[in-house]
């Protein structure tokens, strides 16, 4: 009886080493996102993205030690949202304050802030309903403080789909052309 204890004792251990194993394993690929233990789900069609925007990012002349750069936009007629974010040189400028454009008016939802480094956020967004008042136009005009007029400012919008995004009124991507004018 005892030699019978002591074969299956292996096999017990084996086993319950194996199963902790693939349980870790397990629960490894779900916390990476490699596996799920929930019944997978239908994948959503691929959006189709509709054509047409232009937006750009053009800088006037510094003055004073103060320039201002507008967020332009244009073949805006579908645009109903809008969220970017435009980057500049921190050794070069300094964002000092942010205001609306003639695009997003009164009727828009409109946010952006001067608190970040590096970048100014802007969004805005028109409510059910309401149309963009042009199709070309500013969304944003920034005043930023010239820190050091030899360096370059960099003024550009974020190329990256987490952070720039175009709405039409039903909610479907607009291809978005980018540019910079100085």
């Amino acid at each position: 009886m005892k030699g019978a204890y002591t074969n299956s004792r292996p096999g017990v251990l084996r086993r319950f080493l194996t199963s902790a194993l693939g349980l870790g394993l397990l629960s490894w690929m779900v916390a990476c996102g490699g596996g799920s233990s929930v019944a997978p789900q239908a994948v959503a069609p691929p959006v189709e993205v509709q054509p047409g925007l232009a937006l750009r990012v053009a800088a006037e002349p510094a003055a004073n030690s103060l320039q201002t750069v507008e967020l332009r936009v244009g073949d805006a007629a579908k645009l109903y949202q809008l969220a970017c974010r435009i980057a500049y040189s921190s050794s070069a400028v300094e964002p000092l304050n942010v205001a609306r454009g003639t695009l997003a008016d009164d009727r828009a939802a409109f946010f952006s802030t001067t608190t970040a480094s590096g970048y100014v956020p802007v969004a805005f967004s028109y409510h059910p309903g309401e149309a963009i008042p042009s199709p070309a136009g500013s969304v944003a005009v920034i005043e930023f403080r010239v820190i050091d007029a030899t360096t370059d400012p960099a003024y550009r919008v974020i190329e990256d789909d987490e952070f720039l995004l175009a709405r039409d009124s039903s909610g479907q991507p607009l291809a978005v052309a980018l540019g910079v004018e100085r």
